[in-house]
């Protein structure tokens, strides 16, 4: 098939970094909508890429998702290591460590290291060392379904939708449960949070979607002539983005009852995004698309993301104004994945003189 970059696209991805950004300095809570986002936009991205190319079934689909993620995981790795120094030189100076802090200490940083730590299914476990990395961990798992989801229901219409189907009636069902569980036997908010946001099998639901909403995508694709604005998907990008600010709202100002608005809450309008932006012919995604900012930004999303949240804790620490934390951080944050592109060019380079 001939398919071309969609440009608008990466800038959605730069969008869904700054909503988890402004999220973790405080400015606005919208970090559900940008992790719901970027899910739908990740399982979008592979039928995209892999529609018309066979995918091999050879090492299974832990060979394919290491693949997918191997480009993170050495930065995965060195924020693992420098959290886990501070933190251990910190405890360390205070002389509170513990036999037992040394046993969980080393737990948590093999679960990290091997990314499962979103398997664990408490807060100090999902939430261990980098707390972003739980995202890698989780994304690691759809991943390695979508070998088998391609193989089993490639060019499949019915089978993708009705997988998707299943997949939201499961994950409202379980959204039911935990209301139960929460009210009968006391379930606590951390283990709903982690079920509902972080859990990998839970969080598949969304991936899945998200390949569907691209099999959709892929069925309709229309080219767009002259590189006009179409005003009738103007009005609808003006719509879903004033109806996702409204849930925005509600969200920040009481509506959090987490096994409901920390992903279902979110997944309708996340795939209403995902779509204007791959279609590309409103105001907005169009401006977004061909603006160099927007599309750069959506490129180092990925670095950016595993190294935001310890840049804003460490400038937390002298910085009280969110305002002023805000900007500083995402100035050091893009300070920092700059840093990293360059030794990962250093790098190679070397290797290849060798």
């Amino acid at each position: 098939m001939n398919k071309p970059r969609l440009q608008s696209v990466q800038g959605l991805r730069a969008i869904a970094f700054i909503l988890i950004f402004l999220s973790h300095t405080e400015i606005v809570a919208a970090g559900p909508a940008g992790v719901s986002i970027f899910l739908v936009l990740s399982g979008f991205c592979m039928m995209y890429a892999y529609v018309d190319r066979p995918v091999k079934l050879t090492g299974g689909g832990w060979k394919f998702s290491t693949r997918k993620i191997k480009k993170l995981y050495p930065l995965h790795v060195c924020t693992l290591l420098f959290v886990a120094v501070a933190a251990m030189a910190m405890q360390v100076l205070s002389n509170k460590f513990t036999t037992n802090d040394w046993i969980g200490f080393l737990f948590y940083f093999t679960a990290n290291l091997l990314l499962l730590q979103s398997w664990l299914p408490w807060r100090d476990g999902y939430f261990s060392f980098n707390a972003v990395s739980w995202y890698l961990s989780t994304i690691a798992f759809s991943y390695c379904l979508f070998p088998y989801i391609h193989c089993g229901l490639r060019n499949s219409k019915k089978k993708i939708y009705g997988l998707a189907c299943i997949a939201v009636i499961l994950m409202i069902s379980v959204a039911v449960i935990l209301d139960i569980g929460k009210e009968s036997f006391g379930w606590t908010t951390d283990f709903i949070k982690w079920m509902t946001y972080i859990f990998p099998v839970y969080r598949a639901g969304d991936f899945v979607v998200g390949v569907a909403a691209g099999y959709y995508f892929l069925e309709r694709q229309e080219s767009r002539p002259d590189n006009s604005v179409n005003l009738k998907d103007t009005g609808i990008e003006i719509g879903v983005f004033i109806l996702m600010a409204f849930q925005i709202f509600l969200y920040e100002n009481g509506f959090r009852h987490t096994n409901w608005t920390l992903s279902l809450f979110w997944l309708p309008v996340s795939v209403a995004i995902v779509l204007i932006f791959a279609r590309c012919q409103g105001m907005i995604s169009t401006k977004i698309g061909e603006s160099r900012v927007f599309v750069w930004l959506g490129g180092i999303s990925g670095e950016a993301f595993l190294i935001h949240q310890i840049t804003i804790k460490a400038i937390g620490m002298g910085i009280e104004n969110k305002i002023l934390l805000t900007i500083v951080s995402l100035f050091l944050t893009i300070f920092a994945v700059t840093i990293w592109r360059k030794a990962q060019n250093i790098y190679k380079l070397l290797r290849n003189e060798r």
